[in-house]
């Protein structure tokens, strides 16, 4: 092989070239590689890297010099004129790895002034001194100092290693010494001189990590025509195993049975403290930290009126008190040998049960199945409300009291008397509004005022309590026998009222004294009334056809029923808000149309007349509406037409209408609600004398209900009949807060007597109190977790999907 002139200085471009199976090849190894071997370069033979050149990996073979790099197999140092160097580390592994050696002989001027030909900086995982061979070309080394390269000031062992290599070895100056002594005093004029054999041989050849053979072993790589050659890679081979590989050893910390890393233990000990301080500084902050206790939502004023409300009907219950089902403790077991006295009948039947009627101790199932019915109605309307205020069971099992009442004044299997009330309220003395006396003496003091009353006819009473029973059994859905035996019993009632049309107080079985108290002023509002609830909780459209066919005769226009009461008397307008409802949400079609749309007509009337802007209504100063200026009593007519404006408003969002039309204006649904909550407010006390007319609530009530119970104290003695009037005439307030019960009220100019003997505007009724149930939880605010008003399709269960009648002939 012909001598090669030395080269001086010439500008090249060095590029690494990423082998086409190498998926480990990056950026920062395409960095390292180009410094590395422009180092080499520059060391061996003067050749300065191209100011352009970048770190890159690149597939072009442009450039003067390419280093191709394969993870695990080899490194190809190539040129453009295809004289290769092909370096197998599997040939070389016998040689001893001076990586560290290397490290260590950066750090010195040694190494600044001679490189090394036969040690090539490697990657990590390339543990031997990788030698290599000269270049085609390459004859001297350069003589000059390595740090006037700009690549060697930039290729500083931080920068060169990027925290590749180990950390220096002292011993490591010593093999690059012994290194560069042999190859100077073997090879004096410079680097090996490649052979054109290897040349011709090894180029283009591959290698893979399957040939792990000496196929081609080192000695073959540098063998050339000349001996020295392979007698001075002998020599370095020999030089290169003088010097072992000496491995810093690395501090431990022995603890007799465990030793580990001085390094890892203090980071171990830095770790356990700083979590040790972390977790007493939680503890701290936690102890000290003051504690925010949750707090229940808020209750609104409705709700809390709403379960006092409830609780006046627990003290208006009759019969034998469960243990723990009342919490009154002034309150227990009475009446229980009711029905042992039957007027004009020598039959006995258990009558015990129901609930007292008002302030007195008369039984009522007129008035008694009218509130079951409002309550049932609420319930199947505002369930979730019920539950949110944890109100539900109790509700259902006031109800329940009283359907079990109501089933023992008949014969279902064949009804042909009804027990229309139990205690004599007039004629001949000693009678109950006579006597004055514990509901709990009653039974001590026995005598004729306890009989029970069997009328053989009624439809109004008779329908009242239908549509009690149908409403019950929707409610009772949950208990599918008791909520059978109440709709079976609801049709027979029924059946009844149809068979025979009349009016029980016309009946002769019924004392002329007692016809006054409760004296219907018709049947045709409870027949409608009682088949609507019979269609709900059946389905059978006979029911919607009695409930309609009639219609036009039923208008609360035509003078029957007064119009826009609803109450225990007149049913006409609660009738019509229901079937308007099955309308607006169901829509069974014709040929029910017509009639529904009637009902919803006169309905949206009754509720434009609530609105103060039309002045239909007297109303007092401190704003009470009078639907019935002349009547005794106007706080349960007020809150009556409260529940039916409000559940309207909710029948009204629920089926998506945005207003309800009054004449030539359209009012929002709030408008309405906004008129309950006047009616509602008034009794809770805002009006002029800020007196709550719901005894317990607010601290401003009535102190002397008219109220038998309420009034006596509980001394442990027993009254008889005229023995309990000086706790009747006594002008204090009563021993027993009579929690929950709605006073009649006041007159129509807000004027209000809080006397006992004021029965007029002192007196709670069984029938008042349903009604404000009704608009109470109608009104009650939706922070209790309600999260949608009105149950609309509950009522709708036992209705089945309405189907589009067949077109007419001649319809397109």
């Amino acid at each position: 092989m012909k001598d090669a002139k030395a080269v001086t200085t010439p500008m090249v471009q060095i590029h690494v070239t990423k082998h086409e199976n190498d998926d480990l090849l990056d950026t920062e190894d395409a960095k390292f590689y180009q410094k590395a071997l422009g180092l080499l370069l520059y060391l061996v033979n003067g050749t300065r890297l191209h100011p352009g050149n970048r770190p890159c990996v690149s597939d072009d073979r442009e450039a003067r010099y390419v280093l191709v790099y394969r993870p695990r197999m080899l490194m190809h140092i190539g040129a453009v004129d295809r004289s290769e160097v092909w370096l197998r580390p599997q040939t070389i592994r016998s040689f001893p790895p001076i990586y560290e050696c290397v490290g260590a002989a950066m750090q010195s001027a040694r190494f600044r002034r001679c490189f090394p030909a036969q040690c090539l900086l490697p990657r990590p995982f390339f543990s031997p001194c990788v030698p290599l061979l000269r270049l085609p070309g390459v004859t001297s080394f350069p003589q000059r100092d390595a740090m006037k390269s700009p690549l060697v000031a930039k290729a500083r062992p931080n920068a060169l290693h990027r925290k590749r290599a180990s950390k220096p070895n002292r011993d490591a100056a010593e093999s690059v010494k012994t290194c560069i002594m042999n190859n100077n005093q073997l090879n004096p004029e410079g680097p090996l001189e490649m052979s054109k054999q290897w040349s011709s041989r090894s180029r283009f050849q591959d290698f893979s990590d399957d040939d792990r053979s000496n196929r081609y072993s080192f000695s073959d790589i540098g063998r050339t025509d000349e001996s020295s050659s392979s007698h001075m890679l002998d020599e370095t081979q020999l030089s290169w195993m003088l010097e072992p590989k000496s491995m810093k050893k690395k501090p431990v910390i022995d603890f007799g049975c465990v030793s580990c890393n001085r390094k890892c233990f203090w980071w171990s000990i830095g770790i356990l403290g700083a979590s040790v301080i972390i977790i007493g500084l939680s503890l701290v902050i936690w102890t000290f930290t003051p504690k925010k206790h949750s707090t229940p939502p808020t209750v609104d004023n409705y709700t809390v009126a709403l379960s006092k409300a409830l609780t006046f009907l627990d003290l208006q219950k009759s019969g034998a008190l469960r243990s723990g089902a009342n919490t009154t403790s002034w309150r227990g077991s009475s009446a229980l040998l009711d029905g042992q006295a039957i007027l004009n009948s020598t039959a006995a039947i258990n009558l015990a049960g129901g609930f007292y009627d008002a302030g007195d101790n008369i039984k009522f199932s007129f008035t008694g199945a009218y509130a079951m019915t409002l309550l049932s109605w609420s319930v199947i309307e505002y369930k979730a409300k019920f539950q949110a205020a944890a109100e539900l069971d109790h509700v259902k099992n006031l109800i329940k009291w009283g359907t079990d009442y109501l089933l023992k004044t008949f014969n279902s299997s064949s009804v042909d008397e009804i027990v229309c009330q139990v205690g004599m309220g007039g004629g001949k003395i000693p009678n109950d509004h006579h006597c004055w006396e514990r509901p709990e003496d009653l039974d001590y003091f026995n005598d004729t005022r306890r009989l029970g009353i069997q009328v053989p006819s009624g439809s109004d009473l008779a329908g009242e309590m239908a549509a009690a029973l149908s409403a019950a059994s929707i409610v009772f859905k949950d208990q599918p026998l008791y909520a059978l035996k109440l709709l079976t019993s609801a049709e027979a009632l029924y059946a009844f009222a149809k068979k025979r049309p009349s009016r029980y107080v016309d009946s002769d079985s019924l004392p002329v004294s007692e016809r006054v108290f409760y004296n219907s002023t018709s049947f045709d509002d409870e027949i409608i009334w009682a088949s609507s609830w019979l269609y709900f909780a059946t389905g059978n459209a006979t029911y919607l056809d009695d409930a309609t066919i009639s219609a036009i005769d039923n208008s609360n226009q035509a003078g029957a029923n007064a119009f826009g009461a609803f109450d225990w008397d007149s049913k006409l307008a609660g009738a019509q808000l229901l079937l308007t409802r099955l309308r607006m949400l169901q829509g069974p079609g014709y040929p029910y149309e017509q009639a529904l749309r009637q009902y919803n007509n006169e309905t949206n009337l009754v509720v434009c007349a609530y609105i103060p802007q039309f002045e239909i209504f007297h109303r007092t100063k401190g704003g009470l509406v009078l639907i019935n200026p002349n009547a005794t009593q106007h706080l349960p007519a007020a809150v009556n037409a409260a529940f039916l404006a409000a559940l309207y408003a909710d029948y009204l969002k629920a089926a998506d209408v945005p207003a309800i039309e009054c004449g030539p204006d359209m009012f929002s649904p709030d408008v309405l609600r906004d008129f309950s909550r006047s009616q509602v407010d008034y009794v809770l006390g805002k009006n002029p004398l800020n007196m709550s007319y719901l005894v317990g609530y607010s601290d401003k009530f009535p102190l002397q209900p008219h109220h038998r119970a309420a009034s006596f104290p509980s001394d442990g003695k027993r009254y008889s009949c005229r023995e309990g009037w000086k706790w009747r005439d006594r002008d204090s307030p009563n021993p027993h807060v009579l929690v929950g019960a709605m006073v009649g009220g006041p007159d129509n100019y807000d004027r209000f007597n809080d006397t006992r003997s004021s029965s007029d505007q002192n007196e709670p009724t069984l029938a008042g109190n349903a009604g404000l149930v009704g608009a109470l939880v109608a009104l009650a605010a939706a922070t209790t977790g309600v999260s949608k008003s009105l149950d609309t399709n509950f009522i709708f269960a036992a209705i089945p999907s309405h189907m589009t009648p067949p077109a007419q002939s001649g319809a397109p």
